[in-house]
């Protein structure tokens, strides 16, 4: 069988213990499932250019810092397990991405058997005494809605003090199969937690340590390991019948390369997740209203400055955060009239779900999306449509000082 030497190889990604500390004993749940990617690796290349010389000759270089070396990875989103999750999920590599990017992550919401029901609209869902924390605020649950079916629900209030005891939702449950609506939460059942990673204001990151391995075999110099890496930006794509996707930036400030052996056959762990349909109990919702879009993106872009410093490595002591924005971009057909709103107006949350098998679902959500320009017209698919564009505004609809994540603009969660 023919093969491409350049497809072979193997790429890892492991969170640091601190800056300049290179991350080792990689295990299998390091190793990215990804597209073909290389490193671009930066070398400073210091001359003075109008020097003065006995004849013609180029400038006398002299070496300098590697700061700045580029890796970009492109992927299909997993679910957190392969196996149905018996308590909160763990950190996976597509979060640890993501966490990094929005600058935090909590995991929790994992319910046994305290469920015993909920309101007709899926407003809230309804436990046993002393099965409701109020450190769920801020994170998301996978709901049961019947013995199979699940829907996703960010939590925003929990009732503690209540009887029965009482979770409420930013945006209202609701799971639709073969054009049927179920908006009640089911009477028992498992409710599953979440990771769920949330924008910060945070200015230190965690550095991470990126192998990459070529195909070459023992002796060949085909390992390149970037360290005390940080992301610059990630961008998720789930539109209908599309299978999430993960676009990552980094920059590295530090890199070696050295003598790796064959990378050899290997699988990976965890499920790809599967395609935005309600077969998989998809579904995309406004401000508790199912809404039918072309297209949708999640962008995060982060800004980052260098540290100075005399005794690091590279002349740097690490990579701070100085912004991070979140905009969310959908491509809507024109059902009638145009929508022309103006530049700054609140539709609600916006919530996108994936919410088929427990360990195989996510969800993505702006929580006071601001509109940023007047929707742009254009064709898609054939079909009169316009393109809405949002920003993260300011949040404050969850029950402040309890759940880790409460109030913020911005989250992921796997499920």
């Amino acid at each position: 069988m023919a093969y491409s030497e350049s497809r072979i190889g193997r790429v890892r990604v492991k969170a640091q213990s601190g800056w300049g500390t290179v991350a080792s004993g990689f295990a299998a749940a390091d190793t990215v499932e990804c597209e073909l990617t290389y490193p671009e690796l930066v070398r400073e290349a210091i001359t003075m250019d109008d020097s003065i010389q006995g004849t013609f000759n180029h400038a006398r270089i002299q070496s300098g810092s590697k700061v700045g070396s580029t890796f970009s990875i492109s992927m299909p989103l997993h679910g957190c397990s392969a196996t149905t999750p018996s308590g909160t999920p763990s950190m996976h590599v597509d979060a640890l991405l993501l966490s990094l990017a929005l600058g935090g992550s909590n995991m929790t919401g994992y319910n046994s058997s305290g469920l015993s029901g909920g309101h007709a609209s899926g407003s809230h869902a309804t436990y046993g005494s002393g099965e409701v924390p109020e450190s769920w605020e801020g994170n998301a649950q996978l709901v049961p809605m019947s013995a199979s079916t699940y829907s996703v629900g960010w939590v925003k209030d929990c009732e503690p003090d209540a009887s029965p005891e009482e979770v409420h939702y930013v945006n209202n449950l609701s799971h639709t199969a073969l054009g049927v609506t179920d908006t009640q939460p089911h009477t028992s059942g498992v409710t599953y937690g979440s990771n769920t990673l949330f924008m910060t204001r945070g200015t230190t990151t965690t550095p991470l340590t990126i192998q990459w391995e070529g195909a070459k075999a023992s002796g060949g110099n085909m390992l390149v390991t970037l360290y005390d890496c940080v992301v610059t930006s990630a961008k998720i794509t789930a539109g209908p019948r599309e299978q999430p996707k993960l676009e990552v930036e980094l920059i590295a400030g530090n890199w070696s390369t050295g003598a790796g052996g064959d990378p050899g056959a290997y699988t990976f762990d965890l499920p790809q997740l599967p395609v935005f349909t309600g077969e998989n109990s998809g579904r995309m919702v406004i401000n508790s209203a199912l809404t039918h879009v072309s297209s949708f993106e999640f962008n995060i872009d982060v800004e980052t400055v260098e540290v100075g410093s005399h005794s690091g490595d590279q002349g740097i002591a690490q990579y701070a955060v100085t912004n991070r924005t979140c905009t969310v971009e959908i491509v809507q057909p024109v059902d009638g009239a145009l929508t022309t709103r103006d530049p700054g107006y609140e539709p609600g949350p916006i919530q996108v779900d994936l919410a088929g098998t427990p360990g195989q679902s996510m969800s993505i959500a702006l929580f006071a999306p601001v509109l940023t320009e007047i929707a742009g017209v254009g064709d898609s698919d054939g079909l009169v449509s316009q393109t809405f564009s949002y920003g993260a505004g300011a949040y404050s609809g969850d029950t402040a000082g309890n759940g880790t994540a409460v109030n913020t603009p911005a989250r992921v969660a796997f499920l």
